[in-house]
């Protein structure tokens, strides 16, 4: 709140003076503002657009008020029941977090799209309505909750990582996935036992069928060029992985054109860089920093920092005593140093920094003199970049100085470029945890290990492909984009369960390897198709974000649920056209 304040202040003086002239504001504060409003302005247009695009779906899919109405409403609850809990205990809305409506409409929608389609199926078969209701959860109730189960965990799987941001995406996202399943066993039923669902029509075609059909019909002729189609992906996206680069700056997370990063480009290229950070020298004994050694080899340290192509200014109190030492030296050049004489110098500190005061000597050096900030302005450039910077200032400042002076580059950016290794590591581990976890319940579902991994080979191969999309593309790893792949996997593991359950009754019916695909696709593809696309709309409402690296997000994940349909339509068919359980067994 203080920091808006002060940012509101500075941008009204900006405004006011404004003349002729350019005035242009940047900073790390005023970047770090202008997200928090950034945030709140998408979030306002996440949920509204989010809900208009998830009735878009239902009504066209349906065309029932009630298809509509009820899902709406289980959205609105879950949503609101989520962020009520983030308010009670006070947990901030970071800019990950804003991704977590569009994720919960998404995932709700395509939930209840199979209770509907699921419903409506066996309305058609003339039941009462309440028994009708009854039958679509006992058919439906098992694989519903292992789809939410699975989702939570893919969810789940990020608070292992070590960034505290990724960790509460982690949380809320499983909390409101276990509050969207609570609700479809719950409220839903309850609203369509009181409002319950009639279809249009009896029997019939739906718009997907001649698609499915000749789906179909290309699986039985081509099920070995499928295998080596996701083969060949495979290997690209392989490829595509070892190039992808880890970003996590504040500035390039803004739209290429936006005020911020047009401010920050014209006084990086006139004055300084904006991006900041801070060397802290800190010695074992009070005094340290009034050591002629030590000042001696910061000044060094300091020069070398300047040196840099990508700082364009570093400063501290060696700056004001060596400007004092050239000044009583009859501003010779030559006397801007820092003296090698300890009684010289105890005295230009004392004519400089002591005179000083307090809160003015408080940005240079501690009271006690042990330890001392050098002030730093970069380049724009990477995160990676800037570690690759900071780690060998760190290194050379502590080849120059004493063993009891230690050397640390401390600051908001080198804090986020430090988390570079983090969230490589969070990616890694809580993709592997998932993997894990959801192998465990599908193989337990399934009560067969071959079938649990034959089951998570369709969803390895579209999460492989956004990262390798995103290694092609240079799309950065950032604190967003390293949980695309996480959610792929949650997300897109539901209609692989739908399709294995539907092909093994079939199996179990004593229907051919070629015959029990056709079904399922017959009777679940169209559910397949609609969840997909609900899921696709509701991650695509990120693309309006004013983020870039939200923008980055919706585009991946979209394109990760289509590669998930396309997945399932065609490679999990081919798997289990090849590999699949036989009638016989």
């Amino acid at each position: 709140i203080f920091a808006s304040g002060v940012d509101d202040s500075l941008r009204a003086i900006v405004v006011r003076e404004t003349g002729p002239e350019e005035l242009h504001y940047a900073g790390l504060m005023h970047t770090r503002v202008e997200m928090a409003k950034t945030m709140s302005r998408d979030l306002r247009l996440f949920v509204p657009l989010g809900f208009a695009l998830v009735l878009l779906v239902l009504g066209s899919a349906f065309r029932m008020f009630k298809a509509v109405t009820v899902p709406a409403m289980t959205i609105g609850i879950a949503i609101v029941w989520t962020f009520g809990l983030m308010g009670m205990f006070d947990i901030p809305i970071s800019l990950v977090m804003t991704m977590v409506p569009p994720l919960m409409m998404a995932i709700a929608c395509s939930l209840i799209l199979h209770v509907i389609s699921t419903n409506l199926q066996m309305s058609a078969e003339g039941t009462a309505p309440e028994r009708t209701l009854r039958r679509a959860y006992a058919s439906l109730g098992g694989p519903l909750l292992i789809a939410g189960l699975t989702t939570a965990i893919g969810f789940a799987s990020l608070m292992s990582s070590p960034v505290p941001n990724i960790r509460k995406v982690g949380l809320f996202a499983t909390i409101g996935v276990v509050i969207i399943v609570f609700l479809m066993f719950t409220f839903v039923p309850a609203a369509y036992t009181i409002f319950p669902l009639r279809p249009r029509r009896i029997g019939g075609a739906t718009p997907f069928t001649g698609f499915l059909q000749h789906v179909v019909r290309f699986n039985l002729r081509h099920r070995r060029v499928m295998l080596a189609a996701a083969l060949a992906v495979t290997a690209l996206s392989v490829v595509g992985v070892t190039r992808i680069r880890v970003d996590t700056d504040f500035l390039t997370s803004f739209k290429e054109g936006s005020p911020v990063r047009v401010a920050a480009g014209v006084i990086e290229e006139n004055l300084a860089g904006v991006n900041t950070f801070y060397v802290i020298a800190e010695g074992e004994q009070s005094d340290a920093m009034r050591e002629a050694r030590v000042l001696g080899a910061l000044s060094d340290l300091q020069d070398y920092m300047e040196a840099r192509p990508e700082i364009d200014k570093a400063s501290s109190m060696i700056n004001m005593v060596k400007l004092f030492h050239q000044a009583i030296h009859e501003d010779n050049p030559d006397s801007f140093v820092v003296s090698p004489v300890q009684e010289t110098l105890d005295e230009e500190i004392f004519l400089t920094i002591d005179c000083e005061e307090p809160a003015v000597r408080a940005r240079y050096v501690v009271e006690d003199f042990s330890s001392m900030a050098i002030f730093a302005r970069a380049k724009s450039m990477t995160t990676g970049e800037l570690a690759a910077v900071i780690d060998d200032i760190e290194r050379r400042g502590n080849e120059l100085l004493p063993d009891d002076v230690r050397v640390e580059a401390t600051g908001t950016s080198v804090i986020f470029a430090k988390s570079v290794s983090a969230i490589i590591r969070g990616q890694r581990d809580s993709l592997l945890l998932a993997f894990a976890l959801i192998f465990v319940l599908i193989a337990i579902l399934f009560r067969s290990i071959p079938l649990g991994l034959l089951a998570m080979l369709p969803n390895f191969v579209p999460v492989l492909f956004v990262l390798g999309l995103m290694g092609w593309l240079d799309i950065p790893l950032s604190l967003g984009t390293s949980v695309v792949a996480t959610i792929a996997l949650g997300i897109g593991v539901d209609d692989t369960i739908h399709f294995f359950l539907h092909y093994r009754r079939h199996i179990q019916q004593g229907h051919t390897r070629e015959l029990a695909v056709a079904k399922t696709l017959e009777q679940a593809g169209a559910p397949f198709i609609l969840t997909s696309l609900s899921l696709t709309l509701g991650f695509m409402v990120l693309c309006f974000s004013n983020f870039g690296m939200l923008i980055g997000v919706g585009l991946l994940t979209s394109l990760a649920m289509v590669a998930c349909l396309a997945s399932d339509l065609f490679f999990t068919s081919a798997l289990l056209l090849n590999f699949g359980t036989k009638p016989k067994e």
